[in-house]
């Protein structure tokens, strides 16, 4: 199933929970893979918030950007530093750029 596929059904889910007056949800947790690698991502926590959900984002703070553009939006942010900066892609066996991951870390300082 595609990405656009999985959202529209937890959209399509969420918004069902709302219009049938279930008290069951009252707050949605974006996470990964890496949600903030998702283009539509505004968009989709727009409609979320829409609905009158709260919303918690779960980052590994690879795309500050991103992070920036719906630190207004969303509720709590969960940023998940693996490993210490100057040992960042060794620990972790990827290609995030550290400096990334600092400037995540400024925007939820800045933003909070």
């Amino acid at each position: 199933m595609a990405i656009g596929a999985i959202v529209a059904v937890a959209m399509n889910t969420i918004a069902g929970e709302k219009m049938q007056g279930k008290e069951k949800i009252d707050a949605v947790v974006i996470t990964g893979g890496e949600p903030t690698m998702q283009k539509d991502l505004l968009k989709f926590i727009q409609k979320i918030k829409k609905m009158g959900y709260l919303i918690k984002l779960d980052t590994n703070g690879s795309n500050p950007e991103m992070l920036h553009s719906i630190m207004k939006l969303v509720d709590y942010v969960a940023m998940d530093i693996k490993a210490p900066l100057e040992k960042y892609n060794e620990v972790t066996h990827s290609v995030i750029s550290p400096e990334k991951i600092k400037r995540s870390i400024r925007v939820i300082i800045i933003q909070t």
